[in-house]
């Protein structure tokens, strides 16, 4: 399942309210879901009122002057492709991975947690080697628990879980409010963690799943954003994703319906180049 948000045509200088044609018709197009509200925008070529507050919700979600005109700037983000995928683990039960391919062709499993726990999504008899021979590519992720447990360790306990799994795409690292380490120690364990993982699979894309109210209760501070790309929880309008300049993976909502798999799952706006 892909929004494919291909590169914006030919336009004039800027496009705004008043505007009509097919430069208009290929923005309609181009605008992301989360921007255009409950009633999709229909690409008939008239900047109204609908489209003016899509391009407005989106220059606000990419920290631009939200005044509603397209411009170089707006049309350059504008170009960036998503796609869906989704993210599992022992939670969604067995998972049927043909049926899901026939929706999305990528997805991230959590592997491990903390020193000892490996995950059956990733670890089980449908776990990742089934996935793979159905999906396009695949990630893994690791849940942190910090505290007496040395960064090392845990990664440790995840490159032992993964060394014998297909190739990943992503590398994850969740931070969440169970972490329990906090301020400048956070951001060194933090940093340990991927520079662990990372002497093993410094092709795969690394990836931190975390929120800006976790760092501020945590005290990690913002240089925490030089260690990984943001993946980023919010289950409504997009999220902030400061300290980071933009989201790359963006799960949006927790509840989410997919054939081949019981119960609510996790699924994610994604750029798409992660996994091309």
């Amino acid at each position: 399942m892909t929004a494919n948000y291909h590169k914006l045509g030919p336009w004039t200088p800027t496009l705004k309210q008043g505007d009509k044609g097919d430069a208009t018709a290929e923005l309609q197009r181009k605008l992301p879901p989360w921007c255009q509200g409950l009633t999709p925008l229909v690409p008939d070529g008239d900047f109204g009122p609908a489209t003016t507050a899509a391009v407005k919700m989106f220059q606000e979600t990419r920290m631009l002057t939200a005044d509603g005109v397209v411009g170089d700037i707006t049309r350059s983000l504008l170009s960036k492709r998503h796609t869906k995928i989704i993210d599992v683990s022992r939670h969604q039960g067995v998972v049927d991975w043909h049926e899901v391919s026939k929706n999305y062709r990528n997805a991230i499993l959590k592997a491990t947690e903390g020193v000892t726990y490996q995950d059956p999504v990733t670890t089980g008899p449908v776990g990742a080697h089934i996935a793979r021979e159905h999906l396009d590519g695949l990630g893994y992720y690791h849940f942190a628990r910090g505290g007496e447990n040395t960064a090392a360790a845990e990664a440790c306990n995840f490159l032992n879980t993964i060394k014998n799994m297909p190739r990943p795409r992503v590398i994850a690292l969740d931070v969440e409010g169970q972490f329990e380490t906090m301020g400048e120690d956070a951001y060194r364990w933090i940093s340990d963690w991927f520079r662990t993982v990372r002497a093993e699979h410094w092709i795969a894309f690394s990836f931190l799943y975390t929120s800006p109210r976790i760092l501020r209760e945590k005290g990690i501070p913002s240089k925490v954003a030089t260690l990984a790309k943001l993946w980023v929880p919010r289950y409504g309008p997009q999220p902030d994703p400061h300290p980071w300049d933009d989201w790359r993976i963006w799960q949006y909502t927790s509840t989410g319906g997919v054939p081949g798999i019981t119960g609510p799952v996790d699924i994610n706006w994604c750029e798409s180049w992660i996994w091309e």
